[in-house]
């Protein structure tokens, strides 16, 4: 059987609460993934092949388990998205012992994601998930995993080379990104790292590099982001953070709540928010760390449209940060 049940995991794989990890600011001391190589022999079954993920996926239940081999390279590009039910949870074991973890690959652009959601309370875990552009150029659209479920949450991971977006959360609620590393998503006019559709995300602990936008939100009124102790590194083509605009009966609105607190923005060339609409609920953007832009780009934290409500405060300019020696944010998808 190819779908392994593991209650002595269950605990640890619950989704992470805010306390639960330490602040970029002290070095990105997380806390380690959970041990996933404590797992019995006898109660693990390894993924290794296309034919056994399509194979254990069909007849997972809730709080099932399945394990991509840590040294397997799955190539999707031929495949259309593989739907994941609700509370399975798709497993690999990067960061466990210098482990890289699992590889999943699409190449093309014809079959939409590698990841669907097929429901509720989904956790994918340890994983790298590869697409097929990298650059800025312009190309067909692909997303590695689209969310619109509530309750998904994406969790050290590495995301990279999708010119859509590496995550979608789409008319869905309580999302959760963390400790993921999510870099090389940067197509012009799109190149999101998050993109959130009429969605409610946390998103914490991460690193971000190479996108045009770390994380973008379309401006629907059920838009909302908390985006807390994040990272994102100096190569972005685009401000980091984003709440478009959306008008709608002649109000362009941004959004409903938008919370970023205790980022660090290092990109020296681009704005590190930008909020294009205004929100109709809590917009607060406090205790970050800026780096330097040119005075064309000023200010770094920027309102298209007034926001009357807003709370910006204690956002400070630093040029000089620590490096990131943590090696789980160390990028090992390589085009």
């Amino acid at each position: 059987m190819l779908i392994f049940v593991v209650s002595e995991l269950l605990q640890s794989l619950t989704f992470c609460k805010k306390e639960d990890a330490t602040s970029p600011s002290q070095g990105i001391t997380h806390n380690p993934p959970p041990v996933i190589t404590e797992i019995g022999n006898d109660k693990k079954v390894v993924i290794r092949t296309v034919d056994e993920l399509i194979s254990a996926n069909r007849v997972a239940k809730i709080d099932d388990t399945i394990y991509i081999h840590d040294s397997s390279v799955i190539d999707l590009t031929n495949y259309k998205p593989i739907t994941i039910k609700a509370g399975v949870k798709l497993v690999s074991g990067r960061g466990q012992k210098g482990s890289m973890g699992g590889l999943l690959v699409k190449s093309g652009y014809e079959n939409g994601p590698i990841f669907i959601s097929g429901g509720e309370n989904i956790l994918f875990l340890g994983l790298r998930i590869k697409g097929p552009n990298p650059t800025t150029e312009k190309s067909r659209n692909a997303t590695g995993i689209s969310v619109n479920h509530n309750y998904v949450e994406v969790r050290y991971c590495e995301l990279a080379g999708w010119p859509y977006a590496a995550i979608e959360f789409s008319h869905s609620n309580n999302g959760r990104v963390n400790n993921c590393l999510i870099h090389h998503n940067q197509k012009n006019g799109l190149g999101y790292g998050i993109v959130i559709v009429s969605a409610s995300v946390i998103i914490d602990h991460n690193v971000f590099d190479y996108n045009r936008h770390a994380i973008a939100a379309t401006g629907n009124p059920n838009d909302s982001y908390e985006a807390y102790n994040n990272i994102i590194l100096g190569h972005g083509n685009g401000h980091s953070f984003d709440m478009h605009g959306m008008n709608i009966n002649g109000n362009v609105l941004g959004g409903r709540d938008i919370k970023i607190y205790n980022n660090e923005f290092r990109n020296p060339s681009e704005r590190a928010v930008m909020i294009r609409g205004v929100p109709t609920g809590t917009c607060e953007i406090l205790d970050n760390k800026v780096r330097s832009i040119r005075a064309s780009l000023r200010p770094t934290i920027y309102f298209v449209y007034p926001v009357l409500s807003a709370r910006v405060q204690n956002n400070v300019t630093q040029d000089e940060f620590p490096p990131i020696e943590n090696p789980i944010f160390q990028p090992s998808i390589n085009f």
